[in-house]
């Protein structure tokens, strides 16, 4: 994903509010039994609780850590990245499939 912020709000709490409430959200539904049907469930718990104990910033529970997109170029790799993430991650065979 890649954000912006103009005006009122600061990019850094527009930020701290959409990681807390999405990793909040992830966690919730990686934790919620309805979805063991995900085969890396126990994996990805288990990921995110290991990057949270590196961060003293967390109690326990880590989603991202945001990088700073600081000139055109950047951001052209970085969104070429998530473009083709799900493809090389097998989910997909063409960028434009994953929704």
């Amino acid at each position: 994903m890649i954000v912006g912020s103009k005006g009122t709000y600061p990019l850094e709490g527009v930020i701290r509010d959409m990681k807390a409430f999405t990793s909040r959200s992830i966690r919730k539904a990686l934790e919620d039994s309805n979805h063991v049907h995900e085969s890396r469930r126990e994996w990805m718990l288990y990921m995110m609780y290991k990057a949270g104990s590196y961060n003293s910033n967390n109690n326990d529970f880590q989603h991202s850590q945001p990088i700073g997109l600081t000139d055109n170029i950047l951001m052209d790799k970085t969104l070429e990245y998530i473009h083709t993430n799900p493809v090389a991650a097998g989910f997909v065979d063409q960028p434009e499939a994953w929704l």
